[in-house]
């Protein structure tokens, strides 16, 4: 009897389910969104509902939230969070349901959360890969989050003109050059040519049509669907300015449907075009649409999106848009040079592509002109240019004015204190030569000061410790080397090896005895080569390594190979890090950091040459995490600890800043 009365009420209750349900979804589709919400508050009602039947439910209502913040011009927010909480409810109940991940990812659009947005849209099509909608959707989000991250909405260049206002801005310019009477017999010319060039070229007129319904005008009235079947028109009889437009109209949904995948074939059909093409009364002008849209593909592949990010592909399509004229093709192809992004770094190439881009008029290249001066260690030219930054990009160069004095600042210190010891060093060299010479191999050219370390390391100093456990181990080993006191050479190199690894800045040698160190340590590696591992031969690989820290090419395909014979010896990764550092490969470097810090968590030092690597690299963000984990995690007197607070204060202006065109 209780079986029967159970499934009554169960089938009751579904019944009740479907009918308000529908009734629900039928007010939806007639806009009657504040009925429709009832029939769902009373669906929730319902005893016994299943978690697939609430998910539903609150996914719908989540909609109808959403349409009706719509509705009301997006002025109150209490729709939007309303939406939000049924989205994450619904999410809750069907985590493996790709519309509630994709409705989470509209409502933070909506809240200009791209982050979070990016992060619900990319979950969505993890569930369904196929999904049109929602890559669209993604593609959209990251441009806007690119868009929002490099604070364009600051810079006067990108603020919406009509075309009739840029014609405008054009002839003033003659006007004041040339003189109101000079102006009007060009307006004249102007208009006569153009109606010439419509004659030749029938698709000129469907494209500046296009322009002017797109615009909007004192004759026109805006529509992005009349604009957009003008450029089709045009687009059909091969007009690269006419793809171009529709492409765009494509990425941004104006006027037509959101569509990356037609807006990529369209930018690449117009940069198949010429790059120049005969006019009347021009020869070879810019075909307009061109560099454009070779610019368009290469920051596509370069964020990654709506595509797989690909920097080789990038650079292709921005090398090619340079060289067809394109001024934030240059800025952004200097980027990637400037931060070795997939490329070897080259502060010159970045340079040159800088000046070129400032030259045609980008104020993005001024802003990055300033870094790629202080990446070179040129404080002069770094200042000239932050001036000329301050007149151009008032806001956001104040914004960082402060940093970048700062960093200009000590640039100029420690290039003084450098050409400082350059001379008193030639002057050295000049009047001793007898005097026996120390190996280059750390910054300081006199012994530290062990009773100095010693008094520290009493007063509580780990720092001081550690540098004294290091010179006197060392030390002594040297000793038992240089004098030949009967001390067996593996217990010498072990010693030695222990001592560059607990502070290899201290451990300083006569250039006599470094020659001589340097060919047992080579003969004991030679003896083993081919042989199985064993102590002395990983020890003396060790010291080679940071004996020939100079040589940075040499010394690591010299650990490439210790690393083969010793893979799990992590100090030897680190050393490679420092390597690659040195001859700029920071994201090579980063990866072997990476590595170290995943078998060592709490290696302060390596958090820290992580960190300096990041910054190098323009990351920012992730640079002021590991400064701050560095900071965190390494003795209070530790020697980078006043650098560290200094990068913390450099990196946060620009944590959230890119400065692609």
């Amino acid at each position: 009897m209780n079986m029967n009365l159970s499934k009554n009420k169960a089938e009751t209750s579904s019944a009740r389910f479907e009918d308000l349900k529908s009734r629900a979804n039928e007010c939806y589709k007639r806009n009657e969104l504040h009925k429709s919400a009832q029939l769902y508050n009373q669906v929730l009602l319902i005893d016994n509902l299943s978690n697939e039947q609430k998910a539903i439910v609150h996914s719908n209502r989540s909609l109808v939230y959403l349409k009706l913040y719509e509705a009301i011009n997006r002025r109150d927010r209490d729709f939007l969070f309303k939406s939000l909480v049924d989205a994450e409810q619904a999410n809750e109940l069907n985590p493996k349901w790709c519309k509630t991940w994709a409705r989470l990812g509209q409502i933070y659009a909506e809240l200009n959360e791209y982050e979070k947005c990016i992060h619900n849209y990319t979950k969505a099509l993890e569930l369904e890969p196929s999904n049109e909608h929602v890559k669209n959707l993604l593609a959209q989000a990251k441009t806007l989050n690119f868009e929002q991250k490099r604070l364009a909405h600051f810079d006067d260049s990108y603020a919406p003109k009509t075309t009739e206002e840029r014609t405008e801005e054009e002839f003033k310019k003659i006007a004041d050059r040339l003189g109101q009477e000079n102006t009007d017999r060009f307006k004249h010319t102007f208009e006569r040519t153009k109606q010439d060039l419509i004659k030749s070229d029938k698709s000129l007129e469907y494209v500046w049509l296009g322009h002017e319904h797109r615009d909007g005008s004192s004759t026109c009235k805006q529509s992005y669907e009349l604009a957009a079947k003008y450029y089709a028109k045009a687009a059909k009889m091969d007009n690269a300015e006419a793809m171009y437009n529709l492409a765009l109209m494509h990425k941004h949904g104006n006027g037509v449907k959101l569509d990356f995948e037609l807006a990529i074939n369209l930018f690449k059909q117009a940069a198949s075009q010429p790059a120049f093409k005969r006019l009347i009364g021009f020869a070879d002008a810019p075909n307009v649409g061109v560099a454009e849209s070779e610019h368009m593909l290469g920051l596509l592949y370069h964020q990654g999106i709506y595509v797989a990010k690909n920097i080789e592909q990038a650079v292709k399509y921005y090398e090619r848009a340079v060289e067809h004229g394109s001024a934030h093709a240059a800025n952004n192809l200097g980027l990637i040079f400037m931060n070795g992004d997939g490329v070897d770094m080259d502060l010159e190439r970045a340079q040159v592509l800088f000046l070129y881009s400032q030259k045609k008029g980008s104020l993005e290249a001024i802003t990055n002109l300033v870094f790629v001066y202080l990446a070179k260690g040129d404080p002069e030219q770094a200042l000239l240019w932050h001036n000329r930054d301050l007149k151009a990009s008032p806001i956001l160069a104040t914004q960082r004015h402060e940093q970048i004095m700062m960093e200009i600042s000590d640039l100029r210190a420690r290039k003084s204190q450098f050409d400082k010891e350059l001379v008193e060093s030639l002057i050295n060299l000049k009047c001793d030569l007898n005097e026996d010479p120390c190996y280059p191999h750390s910054i300081r050219s006199q012994p530290y000061d062990e009773k100095m370390l010693a008094e520290k390391a009493e007063q509580g100093s780990a720092t001081a410790k550690k540098m004294l456990d290091a010179i006197r181990l060392f030390n002594q080993a040297l000793d038992q080397f240089s004098q030949n006191k009967g001390a067996d050479l593996a217990s010498i190199i072990c010693k030695m090896a222990q001592a560059l690894q607990i502070e290899s800045l201290v451990c300083l040698r006569p250039m006599d005895v470094q020659n001589k160190l340097l060919k047992q340590l080579e003969k004991v590696v030679d003896e083993n080569l081919g042989k199985k591992r064993c102590e002395l031969d990983l020890n003396a690989r060790i010291c080679l390594m940071y004996f020939n820290m100079s040589k940075y090419a040499q010394n690591l395909q010299f650990i490439n190979k210790s690393i083969e014979k010793y893979p799990h010896c992590t100090r030897m990764y680190e050393l490679k890090a420092s390597m690659h550092i040195f001859l700029k490969q920071f994201k090579m470097g980063i990866k072997q950091y990476d590595y170290v810090l995943s078998k060592e968590p709490h290696n302060s030092l390596s958090t820290y040459l992580r960190a300096a690597a990041l910054k190098n690299s323009s990351c920012f963000k992730d640079a002021l995490k590991d400064y701050e984990r560095f900071l965190s995690i390494c003795p209070s007197d530790a020697r980078k600890v006043p650098e560290a607070h200094y990068s913390i204060g450099f990196c946060k202006p620009y944590q959230n800043n890119i400065y692609l065109a």
